[in-house]
C-alpha cells in the first residue's frame, strides 16, 4: 500500500521538475529574444549528429545555411523570396508553439504558488535590506547624538576646571 509521505514526495519531486523546466523554457525565451536584437539572427538549425548541424542565420537581408561540424561551411544563400518565406514561416511556427508551452506551463497551480512564494521571498528580503538599512541609520544617528552629548559634557567639565583652578 502506498504511503502518505510516499505520495507527497512524489508531488513535491514533480513539482521541483516542473519548475526547473519552467526556469529553462523561461531563460530559453529571454535567450531567443535578446538574440534578435543582433545583426546576427539565428533562426534554427537541425543536429545532423554527433558535433555536427544545419544552421540557418539571417545577417542583414540575407539567409545563410551553414553547416557546421568540425569547421563551419557555408552550404546555401538563400535568396529567394519563396524559400525566405517558407523558411520564416515555419520558424514562426515553431516559435508560436513554444510561448503556447511557456503559456501553459504558466497555469500549472503549483509554479504559480512556488512564484508567488518565490515573490514573498524576495519582497521580504527586500523589506529586511530596507530595515537593516533603517537601522543602520538610527544607529549611526544615535551615535553622533552620545559623542555630541558626550563633547559637550567635557566642555562643561573643562569649563568647571578651569573656574575652579582661577578661584584657588
Amino acid at each position: 500500500m502506498i504511503s502518505f509521505t510516499l505520495v507527497l514526495q512524489f508531488i513535491f519531486s514533480l513539482g521541483v521538475i516542473l519548475g526547473l523546466m519552467y526556469i529553462v523554457f523561461r531563460l530559453l525565451a529571454k535567450k531567443n529574444g535578446m538574440a534578435r536584437k543582433s545583426a546576427f539572427k539565428h533562426l534554427g538549425g537541425v543536429p545532423l549528429g554527433q558535433n555536427k548541424s544545419l544552421q540557418i542565420v539571417e545577417i542583414g537581408n540575407k539567409v545563410y545555411l551553414l553547416g557546421v561540424g568540425q569547421e563551419v561551411q557555408l552550404i546555401h544563400i538563400l535568396e529567394t523570396e519563396e524559400e525566405l518565406n517558407s523558411i520564416k514561416q515555419s520558424i514562426q511556427v515553431e516559435s508560436e508553439q513554444t510561448h503556447r508551452l511557456i503559456k501553459s506551463i504558466d497555469q500549472i497551480p503549483i509554479l504559480k504558488y512556488v512564484r508567488n512564494q518565490i515573490s514573498k521571498q524576495r519582497q521580504g528580503i527586500d523589506n529586511m535590506n530596507q530595515f537593516e538599512h533603517v537601522l543602520s541609520e538610527k544607529l549611526n544617528q544615535l551615535k553622533e547624538r552620545r559623542r555630541e552629548t558626550f563633547n559637550q559634557w567635557l566642555e562643561k567639565h573643562d569649563e568647571k576646571v578651569e573656574k575652579r583652578d582661577q578661584h584657588e
